[in-house]
């Protein structure tokens, strides 16, 4: 019973689909061995529609006595034929059935019945032969029987065939007619070229005991192969060759890195040559494999260290220390290889960082240095700008390898000529650290404009900024002062500023006054180590808050004219501090012309005249306080008038000084009367115009012209502050 039903029509393909000729096959009596074929016919019953078989297949008691082709199509278009072979090869005496099925994709399936008789023939021994395992290119043998029942003549020479039928082969058999009374021997060879499992078939065959087949199999392995040859350690960048040898298997070796790598820069060759130059250090793992001819490998690893070259700098860190820009300093530096084999350098050496462009290096006195051998090269600093500088020397080898050396110095620009110094400072005051200012002074009859200067500081490490840049229109009086203070100083010294700042200086730092291109115009230093100074630098002003400060000599009322760039000649250490603003005194308020006088050499008992010009320097009138006063260790030799003044104070003229050399007697002086007429003679009376000259003779009124010094007018509107008569 089935479900669903299927029920069929005329319409309906006819079932099965399919029809086979003939539907039974009795290949009669055949030869144990023999084989007999023959084709089966299958037909498509439908004149309308294709049939598509299935594969075709066999069954029943003796299946393996019989096989089945491949049809010649697996889809029959309508009324299409197609044929497949069958064969029967029995092997074994005896009767033989099985049955063919041919299906179809759906449209059923027809059976085909298949029958034969064998009988006796020929029968070999054995049926199979497995030559075992054995090496490549060596030559195994096996004897194989060849008997029948009944007299037979075999045909020989017999085919091996199948995957590996080059590796076995087979000779004449000792007879070629068999029987009852006598069977035939003859020789399997087996001599494989290439390793692995192997399998052939042998075919015996005969006229009339048909044929048998022989299963041939053997398995072939490889010979032990070995390598021989060494890789030692190489050097960076030194050229590297070792060759490596194959053992044990056949010629040519063929040689590969199976696992891991070589050294970067080495190579290895097929032959089994290993060269380059390495160009890394460390230490590479490889294993190598060398496979023969047969295709048999064997492997080696290897460890191989690649040295690079050692070298050191010394010292190590070179300090240049305060350097003058265009002074470049140099220092040298030793070169050391400490490997143990000879190394070239590789100049020019590098210098790398952030101050590299103010550091250079020269040619070391050799590039080739023997293992523990030495040189020299010259490293120069050149500041560009002022503060500190760093770079790093680097020095390499053609060995690879290499050594640094680290460079610092503080650069340090000279002053260029302007009349602008700093005349007072301190960094720390009784305030504490930021009760600090910076005055500068205008050491010319001229006004100064100083307009975008800046004020620029450094700490002791060489490290420096600008603090604070003068604003337009700050134009410094003849003589007068700028003042600089911090903005956190005391309220009573932020009152004096000119211009303050807020970023204070180091106990031990330094100070400088530069035009807007960054041109440094004066500068002071309190430690060596300060971007800023000129010669010897003062000494700091300690961490202790108290009222005192550096002021430029002569200083006070004198002003502060000396500069000879050396700090530490040119400050003096004033309590309490006394900074002065633009509108502070002019200093000098007075100044004496000429100075020092040289009176030169006089015969005793005459008298030399020298006339001496005083001159204002302020906006206002001043008034001389007479008589004025001579000291020192001769000061009884000299002799001082009143100076003659004009219109109220406007022009002072000159003052007349005498030499009254020792007499015979070493100390006596000449009579007052007498020095009194000398005296007006030389100055032309009431004028008090004094001849410079050095004679002892009288002098006329018209031989003393008076040097009269034209102040500017204190009337015009200009007036400077804080100016006192």
């Amino acid at each position: 019973m089935r479900a669903p039903s299927d029920p069929q029509n005329l319409a309906s393909a006819p079932t099965p689909g399919v029809a086979v000729s003939p539907t039974s096959i009795n290949f009669g009596s055949v030869v144990v061995g023999g084989a007999v074929s023959v084709n089966v016919t299958i037909a498509n019953l439908s004149s309308t529609a294709s049939v598509a078989l299935g594969s075709l297949s066999l069954g029943g008691t003796n299946a393996a006595s019989f096989s089945v082709g491949t049809p010649g199509t697996t889809t029959l278009g309508p009324s299409v034929t197609t044929t497949a072979s069958v064969t029967f090869q029995p092997p074994t005496s005896g009767t033989h059935s099985a049955t063919l099925t041919v299906p179809t994709v759906s449209s059923g399936s027809v059976t085909v019945a298949l029958t034969g008789t064998a009988t006796g023939g020929i029968a070999v021994d054995p049926l199979s032969i497995d030559f075992g395992t054995q090496s490549v290119g060596s030559l195994s043998g096996a004897t194989l029987t060849i008997g029948a029942p009944a007299p037979v003549t075999l045909t020989p020479p017999f085919v091996i065939s199948g995957t590996n039928a080059a590796e076995f082969f087979v000779g004449s058999p000792s007879t070629t007619t068999i029987g009852p009374r006598g069977d035939a021997s003859v020789a399997i060879g087996f001599q494989p070229t290439t390793v692995g499992p192997k399998s052939a078939s042998l075919l015996v065959t005969s006229i009339d005991g048909g044929s048998r087949t022989v299963s041939l199999a053997g398995n072939v392995s490889c010979p032990t192969i070995s390598i021989s040859g060494s890789l030692p350690n190489g050097i960076f960048g030194a050229a590297y060759a070792q060759t490596l040898i194959g053992n044990g298997g056949t010629d040519p070796y063929t040689f590969t890195t199976s696992s891991g790598g070589l050294p970067p820069g080495l190579l290895l060759g097929s032959s089994g040559t290993v060269s380059g130059s390495p160009t890394a250090a460390g230490s590479y793992s490889a294993t190598i494999r060398a496979t023969d001819a047969n295709g048999c490998f064997g492997e080696a690893s290897y460890t191989i260290g690649i040295i690079a070259a050692s070298l050191t700098a010394a010292p190590s860190s070179l300090n240049f220390g305060v350097v003058i820009a265009d002074s470049p300093t140099s220092l040298p530096v030793t070169i050391t290889n400490t490997s143990g084999f000879a190394v070239t350098l590789l100049p020019p050496f590098a210098i790398t960082g952030t101050g590299a462009s103010q550091f250079s290096v020269g040619s070391p006195t050799t590039t080739t240095l023997a293992a523990g051998a030495f040189t020299d090269a010259s490293i120069a600093f050149a500041p560009t700008v002022a503060g500190v500088a760093t770079a790093t020397l680097t020095v390499n080898s053609s060995s690879g390898g290499s050594t640094t050396a680290a460079l610092s110095g503080t650069g340090r620009q000279a002053s260029v000529s302007s009349p602008v110094v700093i005349s007072e400072f301190r960094f720390r005051g009784a305030g504490g650290a930021s009760d600090e200012f910076v005055e500068v002074y205008n050491n010319s009859d001229s006004p100064f404009d100083l307009s975008g200067f800046l004020l620029k500081g450094s700490n002791d490490a060489g490290t420096v900024t600008t603090r604070t840049t003068v604003p337009a229109g700050a134009i410094v009086p003849a003589r007068g002062h700028y003042l600089f203070v911090n903005s956190a100083a005391s309220a009573a010294l932020v009152a004096l500023a000119d211009r303050t700042y807020g970023t204070g200086f180091t106990d031990d730092g330094g100070a400088a006054i530069a035009q807007g291109d960054g041109t440094i115009v004066d500068q002071v230093g309190l430690s060596a180590g300060s971007a800023y100074g000129e010669g010897a630098p003062l000494a700091s002003l300690d961490s202790t808050n108290q009222d005192h400060s550096y002021e430029r000599k002569p200083g006070g009322a004198n002003g502060s004219g000396m500069d000879t760039n050396d700090n530490a000649s040119d400050f003096q250490l004033i309590a309490p501090s006394a900074p002065q603003d633009m509108a502070s005194l002019i200093t000098p308020a007075l100044v004496l012309s000429p100075a020092p006088i040289d009176f030169g050499s006089i015969v005793r008992g005459t008298t030399a005249g020298a006339k001496i010009t005083i001159a204002n320097n302020t906006a206002s009138p001043i008034t001389l306080a007479t008589p004025f006063a001579i000291s020192g260790t001769n000061a009884g030799r000299l002799q001082r008038r009143r100076p003659g003044v004009d219109d109220g104070g406007r022009r002072i003229v000159d003052d007349c000084l005498d030499l009254v050399p020792a007499d015979d007697a070493g100390t006596q002086e000449r009579d007052a009367d007498h020095l009194e007429h000398e005296r007006r003679d030389a100055c032309g009376g009431a004028e008090r115009d004094v001849d410079v000259s050095g004679d002892h003779h009288r002098r006329s009124a018209a031989q003393c012209r008076s040097r009269r010094a034209v102040l500017a007018d204190a009337h015009s509107g200009r007036g400077r502050r804080g100016v006192h008569p």
